[in-house]
């Protein structure tokens, strides 16, 4: 029963109970005050007559202020589902917009990496280049590789955020995806004077996994193990089977993080706030990608971390066929 019924029926009988508690007192009184059977009975009628209208009126009282309380209630409904729709209009829109400048930036990008790449290995052809010209278009072609991995993001967030986000599962070899992954980072990681250990059975299963989003999500937690340790540190990736997954953790010796930075780590644009984070590039979509591509497979994503000892992030995608 809906609740609004509920109080008017309780309001209800209580108007009613005190009626005929009103009714048993006046009768007691006129018993004691008027003599007389046929006057006394006539006052009495005209007395419960009397408590009955009021009752009538006090029973219209509350149930057109019950109405009133529930066509309020309607309206205010109504104009929080008009907020929120409109709220999700606009979400739609933001996000075509990121979508299509994402697109409109990519191309020129891509020619420009494709005309210095050029530039950088075909000098027989282009002409010969100072070392200083060089350094120049190396700089170029990183700041570039950076903004197209920025640009790749933001389409990302594009396609979750529509819910256009599609997956190709196939089965892959986990040690050899996560060893393509590694030597792609190689200059990142040199840089550092890093050094990453891969800690993979040689018979574990494969993974049931999109060919792209694999690697996508095994370099952004490898990737930020590097942004956030200190020079000549050690980053450990483990792989094993956990009951029909496969749980891959990428362990750190960084700056870790306290439980107040950990309850936002995956959210959109989060990014823990302090001195060394700040010294450090990043835009704080990274995470909030990975999140969602480990959702889409099915799996699960948490991490582990304490500061100034470094962090665990831990993923399950769903297990495949033993080789």
């Amino acid at each position: 029963m809906p609740r609004k019924w509920r109080l008017t029926i309780f309001f209800a009988l209580t108007a009613i109970g005190a009626t005929g508690v009103a009714i048993i007192a006046v009768n007691q009184i006129l018993g004691n005050l008027v003599e007389d059977e046929p006057t006394r009975a006539i006052v009495l009628r005209t007395t419960t007559g009397a408590m009955g209208g009021l009752f009538i009126v006090l029973f219209g009282f509350i149930v057109a202020a019950d109405k009133n309380i529930y066509t309020s209630n309607i309206r205010d409904i109504a104009m929080v589902e008009a907020q929120l729709e409109q709220r999700e209009q606009e979400s739609r829109a933001k996000t075509q917009i990121l979508s299509t400048v994402s697109h409109e930036l990519k191309t020129p990008l891509t020619s420009i990496l494709s005309q210095v790449q050029i530039m950088l290995r075909q000098q027989d052809r282009v002409g010969a280049l100072s070392e200083r010209q060089q350094r120049c278009l190396k700089g170029i072609q990183e700041d570039s590789y950076r903004l197209r991995v920025l640009i790749d993001d933001l389409l990302d967030i594009s396609s979750i955020e529509s819910g256009t986000l599609r997956l190709t599962l196939t089965e892959l070899d986990v040690q050899l995806e996560i060893k393509e992954v590694v030597e792609s980072l190689e200059t990142q990681i040199n840089e550092k004077e890093a050094s990453v250990i891969l800690d993979i059975p040689p018979d574990l299963s494969r993974v049931k996994s999109d060919k792209v989003r694999f690697p996508q999500i095994v370099r952004n937690l490898l990737t930020n193990a590097c942004k956030y340790s200190p020079v000549g540190a050690t980053t450990t990736i483990t792989a094993r089977e956990n009951g029909e997954f496969i749980q891959i953790d990428v362990s750190d010796k960084g700056i870790g993080m306290s439980e107040t930075d950990l309850s936002g780590l995956f959210d959109k644009f989060y990014r823990v706030d302090n001195s060394t984070t700040r010294r450090v590039f990043g835009t704080g979509i990274g995470l909030f990608i990975t999140r969602h591509l480990v959702d889409a497979h099915g799996g699960k994503i948490w991490v582990k971390s304490e500061e100034g000892k470094g962090s665990t992030f831990s993923f399950t995608l769903p297990r495949g066929e033993r080789e």
